[in-house]
């Protein structure tokens, strides 16, 4: 039976809210079995591949995280920056009904992040460094 799989972005797939351990990277954020958040790291990755009924599950990304991140809040718009990049999320009245995301100053996603492990994925690629919260 083929499952259906929705594919976010290049490196962004979900499957009916279960989460594959190659979407992953050790330091990611998701929710446990409980429902906790956990940070992955090697074991979990492991524990994914080889127990893929106990899946973690993505973690939507809210304002409250982005703020966690060290994002700043526009005060104009639903937007929220941090260096080089700009995440602006989906809100209906805004012109970009379905958010974007910007890296310096182009835009290179047509619709918002997700979820908290997409953006530390994307920030990383984008910038080869780790997405830590403020505090650390």
């Amino acid at each position: 039976m083929m499952e259906n799989t929705l594919v976010v972005s290049f490196m962004f797939t979900l499957n009916q809210n279960r989460m594959k351990a190659n979407e992953l990277r050790i330091g990611n954020y998701v929710y446990d079995t409980l429902g906790k958040v956990n940070k992955i790291d090697l074991e979990a990755i492991t524990y994914i591949v080889k127990e893929p009924h106990n899946q973690v599950k993505p973690i939507p990304l809210t304002e409250e995280w982005l703020l966690k991140f060290g994002f700043v809040k526009s005060k104009v718009s639903s937007q929220f920056d941090k260096e080089k990049l700009t995440i602006q999320i989906a809100n209906e009245l805004e012109y970009h009904k379905k958010g974007r995301v910007y890296f310096n100053s182009w835009a290179i996603l047509e619709e918002s992040i997700k979820y908290v492990h997409q953006l530390q994925n994307l920030y990383f690629a984008l910038t080869g460094e780790e997405l830590t919260f403020k505090s650390e």
